[in-house]
């Protein structure tokens, strides 16, 4: 009787952890698309609050001096602001799917180069080689 692919698998518990990240990430990733971009974005990773820079992480927005499209989504900085009062968390999430972007990108154009000189390869075969 033959292992399908899943039952070996899933027999690998790094390989099936690496899966779960993998996922993690790439479900964060689309999220931090969805919430960080469009016209009026729910985390807003440019907006800039010079009275809230380099607050801690879980600490509450100072709402006396914040107009109310700069004061975060809950009100709290989940991972704290940055140097120019920008929001970390938001700034992580738009950076995910950056990221993201990129090595797909990146993935994508070495898969091109790789068929390429295969293909060349696998076409001249053994005389110039």
């Amino acid at each position: 009787m033959t292992k399908g692919f899943w039952d070996i698998f899933k027999k690998d518990k790094l390989a099936v952890l690496g899966l779960i990240l993998f996922v993690l990430f790439f479900v964060i990733a689309i999220l931090g698309l969805i919430f960080t971009s469009g016209k009026q974005p729910l985390f807003n990773p440019s907006t800039i609050r010079l009275e809230e820079k380099l607050r801690p992480p879980f600490s509450h927005a100072n709402n006396d001096v914040l107009s109310p499209e700069q004061i975060p989504p809950f009100g709290i900085y989940i991972m704290g602001t940055d140097e120019l009062g920008r929001d970390v968390f938001s700034r992580m999430l738009q950076g995910a799917w950056v990221s993201l972007t990129v090595g797909f990108v990146s993935v994508g154009i070495s898969v091109a180069i790789g068929i390429l000189i295969g293909g060349i390869a696998g076409y001249l075969g053994q005389k110039y080689v």
